[in-house]
């Protein structure tokens, strides 16, 4: 009995010492594991930091089709080329609004030469989204026309040299005809309060296109190299010759270009027009 007794005591002390004497280890090592998979995910982490390859700072480029305001439009890049070498898209530009243009200036007292160049310089010769059909907005001028307006996104600049872009209304006009006078208006009859805002355009208040152009930059646009590029434009295209006109035969220039253009009934809609 004694025997049984002292062999069952030694069985247990058998059993119970391994366990004393793994049991911390155990634990340790499965704090060492813990430690170690922490280590080698933050390492592996850091790892895959370093290997990633740098996101370069992404600029949002805005077509020329989502950006209408006058000031930033981005202009076509032929029309940059233009300045320097004779372009034909814009000849034929030039010759679907000059007529237009001509009598515009005539009545406003302006000059068709800065008109035309202008059109050509803030509607990319015509184009932009904003100055094609069927809205004909050249000028990119806010807000309606006779109750028909189109939103578009616009690049705006807070003051301090940043821009973000809104929607905005812009004037949609029945053709160029109606785009051109109603930005002549705006030249001669200025801003809410100050009738004279536009004054140093005006064909009476200067000596020459140069000094209309001059005047229009910061004025119009902020860009410091407006009246540069608008001159350029000017003498590439000889645009002075749309300034010295009478005013039958600006009807007539407007005639022909109608009957290259137009059905036979809208000659006769805008021969009755003319005669008015």
């Amino acid at each position: 009995m004694k025997k049984k007794v002292l062999f069952t005591i030694l069985m247990m002390i058998t059993i119970t010492l391994p366990s004393l004497a793994v049991g911390a280890p155990i634990k340790e090592l499965q704090r060492s594991q813990t430690t170690d998979s922490s280590n080698y995910l933050e390492n592996l982490n850091e790892e895959i930091r370093e290997n990633q390859p740098v996101k370069e700072e992404q600029t949002v480029e805005v077509s020329t089709s989502d950006l209408a305001d006058k000031t930033f439009e981005k202009v076509d890049e032929e029309v940059e080329t233009a300045l320097l070498i004779k372009n034909q898209k814009i000849e034929d530009f030039i010759q679907a609004i000059s007529g237009f243009a001509e009598r515009v200036a005539s009545k406003y007292d302006l000059y068709a030469s800065v008109m035309i160049a202008q059109a050509i310089l803030e509607s990319g010769a015509g184009s932009s989204r904003l100055s094609e059909v069927p809205f004909y907005n050249l000028f990119g001028i806010k807000g309606d026309y006779e109750g028909r307006s189109i939103v578009m996104k616009t690049q705006e600049d807070d003051g301090e040299g940043h821009f973000y872009i809104i929607e905005a209304l812009f004037r949609h006009y029945p053709s160029y005809e109606e785009s051109l006078e109603d930005y002549a208006r705006l030249l001669k009859k200025g801003l809410v309060g100050n009738s004279d805002f536009y004054k140093g355009s005006w064909k009476s208040e200067t000596n020459n296109y140069q000094e209309a152009t001059a005047f229009l930059t910061g004025k119009y646009a902020t860009d410091i190299q407006y009246a540069e590029k608008l001159n350029q434009l000017i003498a590439v295209y000889q645009l002075t010759n749309h300034d010295e006109y009478s005013k039958e035969e600006i009807n007539e220039r407007i005639m022909m270009n109608i009957v290259k253009r137009k059905s036979m009934n809208d000659k006769k809609i805008i021969a009755q027009r003319l005669m008015n």
